[in-house]
């Protein structure tokens, strides 16, 4: 099984790599979209409405899609009050569990966030003419890479001995303890 986990461990970071490539490319194209119609407004005294429409669908990507990034760094905000004073064989389990019920929600996501999809091709944004499906393939699309990004650690949680994670330095923290 760990050899398994091993050979997920490249083609799970080659996804990770488009998310990240692809955020950019979003955020650089939000980015240009809206400075270019706060100029437009401020400066010219009219603007596109259809910038709205096309950084509302950006932010859509970039939340669910680019979002994704944060279940392959695993850098999602734990309470970890509880967990922390478990022995290590049962803090496995519940961290398993935890895997398990995160899976479920992204497996509901992509079944409603296809059906949603679905009744979005019926739909057309007013000013660009795209369909609202553009937007709204955003939940079931991220919501995959979310599940296979979650499918991958819960795997390795399963494979690896126990352990916690070790929380993260700040860098200043770091940075006195390399000169002590």
């Amino acid at each position: 099984m760990k050899s398994f986990v091993d050979k997920l461990t490249k083609p799970v970071y080659i996804l990770s790599r488009v998310v990240w490539y692809f955020s950019i490319v979003v955020t650089v194209i939000l980015t240009t979209l809206v400075i270019a119609q706060v100029i437009m407004r401020y400066c010219f005294n009219f603007g596109r409405p259809w910038i709205e429409e096309i950084c509302m669908i950006c932010l859509m990507w970039m939340a669910f899609f680019c979002g994704s990034m944060v279940f392959y760094d695993q850098t999602a905000i734990n309470v970890t009050i509880l967990t922390d004073r478990l022995p290590l064989k049962t803090y496995k389990i519940v961290s398993i569990v935890f895997h398990i019920m995160t899976i479920c929600f992204f497996v509901f996501l992509i079944i409603y966030g296809f059906k949603f999809a679905k009744v979005g091709t019926k739909m057309i944004f007013a000013s660009s003419g795209l369909k609202k499906a553009t937007a709204y393939l955003s939940i079931p699309i991220g919501s995959i890479v979310m599940l296979i990004f979650e499918l991958y650690h819960t795997l390795k949680t399963i494979v690896e001995p126990p352990h916690r994670p070790e929380p993260e330095k700040p860098a200043e923290i770091e940075a006195e303890a390399e000169e002590a």
